[in-house]
């Protein structure tokens, strides 16, 4: 009885740490995304990244929030701008799964370019640069997809070299 007890729990443990983890799950355990964390907790959104889904992120890593301009995260970060952090972060999501191959393809049947409407009904246009995804946002800066596919339970994240800003 003994045996069985503890084979049972041998597969219970190796199921769980197998699981796959939801969106937030992912930017929580990954470093390069520990600024993207600390911004979605303080806007808390990180609860809505473990919800159901399913919808895509694409997320800035720290280096990418690092080359704004002095400041201005500092600023988002305040208790004051919490809803413009919110709107600046959901910009950064897109119901629904896509993968770079899904975008490629809208690219490629919207004759070079792609719209994405992201949550907050802004949209990021998508074009294909050689074989990379260029992705540009309302206020014309562009930022590319570094890693991609990154499936989790409740969607994609792709890690992108840069925030998006909309108007």
């Amino acid at each position: 009885m003994k045996k069985l007890v503890l084979s049972l729990m041998a597969i219970a443990a190796f199921t769980f740490s197998n699981a796959q983890k939801t969106s937030s799950d992912y930017i929580i355990k990954t470093k390069k995304l520990s600024t993207l964390e600390t911004a979605l907790t303080t806007a808390d959104l990180m609860s809505t990244l473990q919800s159901a889904g399913p919808f895509t992120v694409f997320a800035p890593t720290n280096d990418a929030f690092n080359m704004l301009s002095p400041g201005v995260l500092g600023n988002l970060l305040t208790k004051e701008n919490h809803d413009k952090l919110a709107t600046l972060l959901k910009y950064h999501v897109v119901s629904g799964l896509w993968t770079t191959k899904a975008i490629a393809k809208a690219v490629e049947q919207g004759g070079g370019k792609a719209e994405l409407r992201t949550v907050n009904g802004k949209t990021i246009t998508a074009i294909m640069v050689g074989k990379k995804l260029k992705l540009t946002d309302e206020t014309g800066t562009s930022t590319y997809i570094n890693h991609s596919n990154k499936k989790t339970s409740n969607g994609y994240i792709h890690t992108i070299n840069g925030v998006l800003m909309p108007n």
